[in-house]
């Protein structure tokens, strides 16, 4: 921490990192009343020498109360009494004798568990208008704390070059500046920015003016358009050399070495903006749009508001070497942050226990925006599986609802609830509603909230637009029992989500909720208002997504069916956030049908049953007989999205049982399924997207199951690309390379040092994750030191930490190592990471443990005084969740072995898979010349 003071000051104060926590009931101790912004100045002057920054601000604030002392935000900063000042040109009547207010200053403190800066006067303060002026000094971030103003690298020629620039959301702009961090606060800001001649800025807003090298070193003074009103977590500016490319006003910064690798995001630019544009009806409001792509960045992007900032591997594309993923998912991520342009930055939640009002639309919007850029790519279904099944999955227990209180940064929730459910629950408002009804109340949120209230969005304004919109419309679901705000809260304000079991009898489905739980004797009911969707097997209507009839809270519905042992099918399309669980018989028929004639039931919902049916039955609400009776099916499926679903749950299952014979048979048995889609996709040279991003999950998969095409394959093209040094086609290369890495340890240091040369981030991400199947014990704690302990980041950067290490445990043989490497060296790791950052991966660790001796191991280490309690709240946090998970383990092995070895065909089929039919090295080499 710098702490050195650099002026002559009367009261030197330090603002040192404290973590804030709730101490009370009220939010009186962490917000600020009584004020607001109304234009802030901003300067700043980067020192690369020391890393440090020098920040003078200007606020024109606004009291509406008498206060007796002045609260900023501030933390990590230099400052003193001194360098403070107050001023006003308000009057004030004092005994008949009209008088300047007086704002003489009596001291200037800092407040560090609130992260306050408390400027207290000799007078109150009236109501009135005042300018505050602080100067201070900072310090530049490292890669330990990619929060705030910080500092990153890159190499130009050779030569070591640094940047600096900014993550402030959720409350880090505090750490670059007094301000009032709240998003209630918003205030048009001026930055201006002091740079290196050689050196290129940018920020929220095109530059207004340059100045000539001062006496600053000399410096460049580049200063900034005024930006509309908005909050501070928003503003944002880089300062470095980075080369840019640039079509109308869209523009995208990069690494000079890298830049060209931008035009695949540059392309993406107006289309994403013209068809946000086109579904809101309200124009994008600034003059010019940037894309920044940061080789050093904590988030994958950032929504700041005409600065858009990227982590490098999710925004540039190398010509032949980035795989379909990461074309599939720069669209997402470039659709979603352009989505946060009017969701977040035009109309910004007033505080984070609404976050989900915008996250939640950016994530629906990233789905739907990207379905319309690119309609052949399946977004949309893709959306069961990316967005509502994670979110259901996160949705289970001790969890929080959408909108929750939240009284410090501790408080603030960007997890799969705020996102993916929230997302998954606009989907369903969406479907609901329709989708004219829907574009309509959005149209009037957005223009009432961006100038009545002032950019301020609030639950209530949402819904005040949704209520005024339904009722206009031919809509008539909303009845006088319940209207859309009835409906939607069920939703916003409770944790959880509904189990909707049906029950056919006679020709009548009769429909109930209760909460779904990881324990299925809790049969409380649910309080929601479900919208619910449904066809029968003689309509086969999987296209009408409104609802036919509503599901009120603690109460039972009656639909007629037909009464001739058909089945039905409930939630078309994965529409409403809830699973369905059925009678016996509707599920017999249901898995009759799917082993006859698949095609008839379309692929989202042939991911939903398999979804809700892993989950039913890892729960205990239907029987693990029933499960692979479901799953059987499979071995017909073809089709990428229930694949997706499958493999996700089954290489769960796998993971827990892994080298039992339980976890052997589970992969013998899928392996039986498994063999006709691998041969639909691993032997497909077609260049649909769609096919390619299948083929990169399937021949991984096909490899951790002990599939013996996809091992000897995938072996033989890496011991091509190691001798002949010819690329991989992008979507075989993860496995290739994890299949040379398994076959022969040696391999992991050409493999690393691959991973240091390539210029293509998205690519250095791919080796580092084939690096983690190295099963060698010596190289992966060699692997390790590099990514936790390499404090300078001199190979591993920070961002791409988490890549390896999540990737490390995916493979249950690694945890034993891993727990030894943490007990071995868990202060270094603190040091080396920061404390946050070791935290995720202390919880991530713990959440992967699945035996009684990985516990007490993980127990031991903790319980040592010197541990860090950084990491200690990290390990104590998941060892309830890991102890539940151990009792469940135990408690399924017998159930499991007597369902599974029923289908003793599939077993047997599995493993005569073994040996299958070997690709041709003349196929090989076809393939590695992209002559097929």
């Amino acid at each position: 921490m710098f702490n050195t003071c650099y002026f002559v000051l009367a009261t030197c104060i330090v603002f040192t990192k404290a973590l804030l926590h709730e101490t009370d009931n009220t939010t009186a101790l962490y917000r600020i009343n009584h004020i607001y912004p109304t234009n802030y100045h901003l300067h700043f002057i980067p020192y690369y020498n020391n890393f440090t920054f020098y920040g003078f601000t200007q606020i024109s604030f606004t009291v509406t109360e008498n206060l007796t002392e002045l609260i900023l935000n501030a933390v990590d900063l230099t400052t003193g009494l001194s360098n403070v000042t107050l001023t006003t040109n308000n009057t004030i009547n004092v005994n008949g004798v009209v008088t300047l207010i007086n704002t003489t200053l009596k001291s200037v403190r800092a407040d560090e568990l609130y992260q306050r800066l408390v400027i207290e006067p000799y007078h109150n303060l009236p109501a009135a208008d005042y300018n505050i002026t602080v100067r201070y000094y900072g310090v530049l971030r490292d890669s330990r704390d990619l929060n705030g103003l910080y500092y990153g690298t890159h190499y130009i020629n050779d030569k070591l070059t640094y940047y600096a620039t900014t993550q402030f959301e959720a409350m880090s702009a505090r750490k670059a500046f007094p301000c009032f961090d709240e998003p209630v606060f918003h205030a048009p800001t001026v930055v201006h920015i002091a740079r290196l001649p050689e050196e290129t800025t940018i920020s929220n807003m095109p530059p207004l003016l340059i100045s000539n090298p001062d006496h600053y070193g000399e410096r460049v003074w580049d200063v900034f358009n005024t930006s509309p009103s908005m909050v501070s977590y928003l503003v944002a500016f880089f300062v470095g050399q980075f080369a840019n490319i640039t079509s109308g006003k869209y523009t995208v910064y990069a690494r000079p070495h890298a830049i060209n690798q931008g035009e695949y995001a540059l392309g993406l630019m107006a289309p994403v903006i013209e068809a946000l544009e086109n579904f809101t009806g309200v124009n994008y409001s600034l003059p010019k749009l940037d894309l920044v792509a940061l080789p050093d960045f904590s988030a994958g992007a950032m929504e700041n508001w005409g600065m858009t900032s990227f982590r490098e591997s999710y925004a540039l594309v190398g010509d032949g070497v980035t795989s379909e993923y990461y074309l599939d998912y720069v669209l997402q991520l470039i659709a979603h942050e352009f989505a946060h342009q009017w969701f977040g930055d035009l109309v910004t939640t007033e505080w984070w226990g609404n976050i989900w009002l915008n996250e939640g639309f950016a994530t629906y919007f990233q789905h739907t925006i990207s379905a319309l850029i690119k309609p052949s790519w399946r977004f949309e279904e893709a959306f069961s599986v990316r967005a509502v099944q994670v979110g259901l999955e996160a949705d289970v227990s001790d969890t929080h609802p959408m909108t929750h209180s939240a009284f410090s940064v501790n408080d603030t929730k960007f997890d799969d609830i705020s996102y993916r459910k929230a997302g998954a629950v606009i989907k369903m408002v969406e479907r609901t509603v329709t989708l004219d009804v829907f574009k309509k109340a959005l149209n009037s949120y957005l223009n009432n909230t961006s100038s009545a209230a002032r950019g301020v969005a609030t639950p209530e304004l949402l819904y005040g637009a949704f209520e005024n919109v339904v009722k206009t419309s031919s809509r008539s679901d909303f009845k006088n029992d319940f209207n859309f705000t009835t409906f939607i809260e069920s939703w916003t304000l409770t944790s959880g989500y509904p189990l909707v079991t049906v029950q056919v009898e006679n020709g009548v489905a009769r429909v109930s909720q209760q909460i779904f739980t990881n324990d299925a004797t809790n049969t409380t009911q649910g309080s929601w208002y479900i919208p619910l969707t449904y066809t029968t097997e003689a309509e086969k209507d999987f296209t009408t997504l409104t609802p036919k009839i509503w599901l009120r809270p603690k109460s039972q519905v009656e639909v007629s069916v037909p009464n001739d042992g058909s089945w039905v099918i409930f939630n078309i399309l994965q529409s409403g956030f809830y699973r369905v669980n059925y009678d016996a018989n509707n599920w017999n028929v249901l898995i009759k049908h799917l082993k006859q004639d698949l095609t008839q039931i379309p692929p989202v919902n042939r991911g939903q049953l398999i979804d809700d049916g892993f989950h039913l039955a890892t729960n205990g609400y239907i029987n693990y007989t029933t499960l692979f009776s479901l799953t059987e099916y499979l071995r017909n499926e073809v089709d990428y999205v229930p694949w997706q679903v499958a493999m996700k749950n089954f290489k769960k299952l796998i993971f827990y049982f892994q080298g039992t014979d339980l976890g052997e048979t589970l992969k013998v048995y899928v392996r039986g399924l498994y063999s006709t889609y691998y041969h639909s996709v691993a032997q497909n040279y077609t260049k649909d997207h769609v096919t390619k991003l299948g083929k990169i999950d399937a021949l991984q998969f096909a490899c951790d199951l002990g599939y013996k095409d996809c091992e000897t394959f995938t072996l033989n093209m890496y011991k091509m690309w190691y001798s002949s040094a010819v690329g991989f086609p992008p979507e075989i290369k993860t496995a290739a390379l994890c299949s040379g890495i398994r076959d022969d340890p040696s391999a992991v240091p050409y493999v690393f040092q691959k991973y240091t040369e390539s210029n293509v981030f998205s690519d250095k991400v791919e080796f580092l994750k084939a690096l983690a199947c190295t099963t060698d014990v010596f190289m992966l704690n060699d692997l390790l030191t590099r990514a936790l302990l390499d404090k300078d980041r001199n190979t591993i950067r920070a961002q791409h930490v988490s890549d390896f290490f999540n990737k490390v445990i995916e493979r249950s043989m690694n945890i034993d190592t891993v727990i030894s490497f943490f007990k071995s060296h868990y202060g270094e790791i603190a040091d080396a990471l920061g404390e946050r950052k070791a935290k995720q991966l202390a919880s991530s660790l713990a959440n992967k443990v699945i035996k009684d001796y990985q516990v007490e191991k993980l127990l031991s280490v903790v319980q040592d005084e010197s541990f860090p309690q950084n990491l200690r709240d990290g390990f104590n946090s998941t060892i309830p969740a890991a102890m539940k998970r151990l009792q469940w383990i135990k408690n399924s092995v017998d159930l499991l072995i007597a369902a599974v070895t029923q289908y003793q065909d599939l077993v047997t089929s599995g493993s005569s898979s073994l040996a299958g039919s070997l690709f041709s090295v003349f196929v090989l080499l076809l393939i590695l010349y992209n002559l097929i």
